[in-house]
């Protein structure tokens, strides 16, 4: 009896080991964490000298880095930066924890704060008025540059007269004595650059480029170029830029 007795304690000692372990294992099990999430919006105004804010929205993250790709960075959860020089550049936030990291990449175009228009060039012109005429009489027209500002209301004439201008001249370039600098706050306005035909007794127009110079801007962010082509009916003007 004492022997099948030790039998049936030692079975039920073998049984209960294993549960004993599960237990112990369901207890100290503890929850993984989360993986971080990383995402940001930027604010303010684009332009070279401007601040810009960078707002943290990561999720589940402790710690945080910025790189704003012009080789500057930053380890804080929200920041501020300005850019000295203008281009198009990716910033990436690293959102970090225990579990791992995420990483977002947001591309940002920051704009020239000036563009100067150092000279247009005619490359085409009507030579021909709509009802079939010359502009002058048995000469080329007396061609110059005019600068509208339609914000405020202002006319520039920015080139001196080319007269008695033909067809085998073109492209012709107007060289400008004085450039045409126009700055951050005036590139939303509506401008056109006209071309004149320029009489003793009156004055037509021959063609125009027209548009805000935010669209000139908008080239620019497409090529980087320093030369921008526009083209409204027959006149295609080229305008030669320097960005600063």
């Amino acid at each position: 009896m004492k022997s099948r007795s030790r039998i049936k304690y030692h079975l039920l000692i073998s049984l209960m080991i294993p549960l004993l372990y599960a237990c112990n294992e369901t207890v100290t099990s503890s929850k993984t964490e989360d993986l971080p999430v990383a995402s940001f919006n930027i604010t303010g105004d684009n332009f070279t000298a401007d601040t810009l804010n960078f707002e943290n929205n990561s999720t589940n993250a402790t710690s945080f880095s910025w790189s704003f790709g012009d080789g500057t960075q930053s380890d804080s959860s929200d920041t501020i930066h300005i850019y000295s020089d203008f281009d198009v550049f990716d910033v990436t936030l690293t959102a970090k924890n225990n579990a791992g990291e995420d990483k977002l990449t947001k591309k940002l175009v920051v704009y020239p704060s000036e563009m100067t228009i150092t000279s247009i060039t005619v490359n085409e012109m009507p030579f021909f008025k709509s009802d079939g005429s010359t502009w002058d009489y048995n000469s080329g027209p007396d061609i110059k540059m005019v600068w509208a500002d339609s914000t405020t209301l202002k006319m520039y004439e920015i080139s001196a007269i080319k007269n008695d201008l033909i067809r085998t001249e073109l492209p012709y370039t107007f060289e400008f004595s004085k450039p045409v600098i126009i700055h951050q706050s005036a590139f939303t306005h509506l401008s056109a650059f006209i071309l004149i035909d320029d009489d003793n007794t009156s004055s037509e127009m021959i063609g125009t480029s027209s548009s805000r110079y935010q669209r000139l801007m908008d080239h620019w962010v497409k090529s980087h170029s320093s030369q921008i082509i526009t083209q409204v009916d027959q006149t295609r003007l080229t305008f030669n830029l320097l960005w600063n």
